[in-house]
């Protein structure tokens, strides 16, 4: 629990991710990305598992870490930052496997404050963009993706989805009167303190968004599945999906 190993450990592993890096370059590959213990590298002509075994060993000599390989991506993204377009955020890829395994880390479908509709049909869309065998084929799907996100929001205003799967997650960050501004987090808190019961920073509160006044509502104290904020969740559906 001491910071200081922390950031031993941290400032050691970068030395070695640096090296690892070098040693990539100079064997001819290009660096795609880099993150806490994964680098993605590219070479042209490069399609199996013992094409990259020198790569490997180079990497295991260098840095005296035994080196594992998780697989090769028929096609991988990094998605850009917000704050600029010409950085990829570190945390955050998605990609295919050449046994069309999808993976992913990062977005909307590994976030607790997310809810499990949203989270669902974004896999759901990664799963359709993972049919095509290279990025280029990835165009080919975007109609079938479009009327995925089209139906699953006509499932939405038809009362077609179940409530559970509406529910958000967030922690509570501080005490409630600590809010200036309350978050939906901090006005769930509100509605739980208003029934008696206590609640405390670090808290997980469970709601639904709802239109009108209150904004959200507590899981368990009762959800009218009419006043669900609909326009909401669509919205959030559209940040998931156009992320990836």
């Amino acid at each position: 629990g001491k910071i200081e190993s922390h950031e031993a450990v941290t400032a050691i592993s970068r030395e070695l991710m640096l090296q690892a890096k070098d040693v990539a370059e100079d064997l001819g590959f290009e660096v795609l990305h880099m993150y806490v213990d994964s680098l993605f590298v590219q070479k042209e002509g490069l399609k199996d598992k013992q094409d990259f075994e020198a790569l490997l060993q180079a990497i295991t000599e260098q840095t005296k870490i035994p080196i594992m390989m998780e697989g090769i991506y028929r096609w991988v993204c990094f998605p850009s930052s917000k704050r600029d377009a010409r950085i990829s955020v570190p945390n955050r890829y998605f990609g295919v496997l050449n046994n069309g395994e999808v993976k992913y880390r990062g977005i909307e479908a590994r976030r607790r404050d997310v809810p499990f509709w949203v989270k669902k049909i974004q896999l759901e869309v990664l799963n359709c963009l993972a049919k095509a065998r290279s990025l280029d084929e990835v165009a080919d799907y975007l109609t079938e993706v479009t009327e995925m996100v089209c139906q699953a929001k006509r499932y939405l205003r038809n009362g077609h989805v179940p409530l559970e799967e509406l529910v958000v997650i967030q922690s509570l960050s501080r005490a409630v009167e600590g809010y200036s501004s309350p978050s939906p987090a901090a006005r769930a808190a509100m509605q739980l303190q208003a029934t008696g019961r206590e609640v405390a920073p670090g808290q997980f509160m469970r709601f639904v968004f709802i239109r009108g006044k209150e904004r959200v509502r507590v899981w368990g104290l009762g959800v009218d599945a009419r006043m669900v904020d609909i326009k909401r969740y669509c919205t959030m559906l559209d940040r998931a999906v156009s992320g990836v």
